[in-house]
């Protein structure tokens, strides 16, 4: 199948990315297994932001899976994220520096990593391959293969398209868009190889490497959830018992919250129903919530719904742990992927591998994968 084909081409790139002039991606020779490693560079190894982060550890867990030795740096960890770490093999780099406590920064990776990651080129060795996440780590990953690891390859991932990010930022016109891409696209041209996830990232970006009379090699990627995902049991729902419904997007001001409109409507009527016929009232579980933005954004909701919305039974998360993540999972008869414009949802994907029902945007690139992949249901999930 293409889900099982494309997350394969990941893995065979990487056991063959030091081999000179190689126009595929195949298995071929496997020698000294522990003689290969991996540098992934993100700003953390948790997923409280979701978004990148969340299919960084997909990643790195991936290559650690095919064999290698995978070192991934952070900006910071908590105790947990530590161990977490450790116990899955996975080799952190933790930035150090007099104010790593208070102000740690994303250019530390860029421009200051010989003083805030000192021991990045004494610990990571037999290098395959430099692995960097555009827009966020993709210039720090040429920056650090520069003056660390002269001639190791650079592997970068677009998670996202100019039309995804417009639809957070309400100062972006189809002139900032162009800017962005052409900025993007300059450097992007110059990795070894480059990773689109999902089928819709990869027919954007395939059409405009084509463009620029490119020849780097581009794939597409479709990341694996962790087995932990998988494991998730969940019972039958009980009669009269009480219904929770999960959406799980990063949002980070009320700018960004017009995807919810549709559905706080829509949950706002079906409350209204069960408030007519049954005593117990759905619950809406909205993660990916700053804490900071709580408050104006349930305003937010509650202004537009009818009566505003007093039988509306809502509650407002941060992105949480995976831990929590799982347990949401396990209470939840619905997920929704609400999104008017989603590059992927990986929040999606691990709600169908743990066989929760969801509900998909059409304009997803999770809705092109289960098209692809299972058009039997397809109909049923997507919106």
């Amino acid at each position: 199948m293409l889900y099982d084909y494309s997350y394969g081409m990941y893995n065979n790139f990487l056991w063959n990315v030091n081999e000179a002039n190689t126009d595929t991606c195949h298995v071929g020779e496997r020698s000294s297994i522990k003689d290969r490693s991996v540098l992934i560079l993100n700003d953390e190894w948790g997923i409280s932001r979701g978004g990148i982060s969340s299919l960084n550890r997909v990643i790195a867990l991936n290559a650690k899976a095919a064999g290698f030795r995978v070192y991934v740096t952070v900006l910071k960890a908590t105790d947990n994220e530590i161990k977490d770490a450790k116990d899955k093999e996975i080799d952190l780099l933790i930035a150090n520096g007099t104010d790593c406590e208070d102000n740690p920064r994303l250019d530390w990776l860029k421009c200051y990593h010989k003083a805030h990651f000192t021991d990045i080129d004494r610990r990571v060795s037999n290098l395959t391959a430099i692995i960097g996440h555009v827009d966020l780590t993709f210039e720090a990953a040429f920056s650090i293969r520069d003056q660390l690891f002269p001639g190791v390859k650079v592997v970068l991932f677009f998670h996202e398209t100019p039309d995804d990010i417009a639809e957070y930022k309400d100062d972006w016109t189809s002139i900032t868009s162009a800017e962005w891409e052409e900025s993007v696209l300059f450097t992007a041209k110059k990795a070894d190889a480059l990773f689109s996830v999902g089928p819709r990232v990869y027919d954007h970006f395939q059409l405009k490497l084509k463009g620029i009379g490119n020849d780097v090699r581009h794939y597409q990627y479709l990341p694996l959830p962790e087995d932990d995902f998988f494991r998730i049991r969940r019972e039958r729902p009980k009669k009269n018992e009480l219904i929770q419904i999960l959406t799980m997007e990063r949002l980070a001001d009320v700018g960004r919250f017009r995807a919810y409109d549709i559905v706080a409507l829509a949950m706002s009527r079906v409350t209204k129903e069960y408030h007519d016929f049954k005593e117990k009232l759905p619950i809406w579980i909205i993660r990916g919530i700053a804490k900071k933005d709580h408050d104006d954004i349930r305003k937010h909701i509650l202004h537009t719904l009818p009566s505003g919305g007093k039988h509306l039974k809502l509650s407002l998360l941060p992105y949480g742990t995976k831990e929590q993540i799982i347990t949401e999972l396990k209470q939840s008869r619905l997920m929704l992927v609400t999104s008017r414009s989603e590059p992927f949802s990986m929040a999606g994907l691990e709600a169908i591998a743990a066989g929760i029902p969801v509900l998909i945007t059409s304009n997803s690139g999770l809705a092109e994968f289960v098209k692809n992949e299972f058009p039997v249901v397809a109909d049923s999930v997507i919106l």
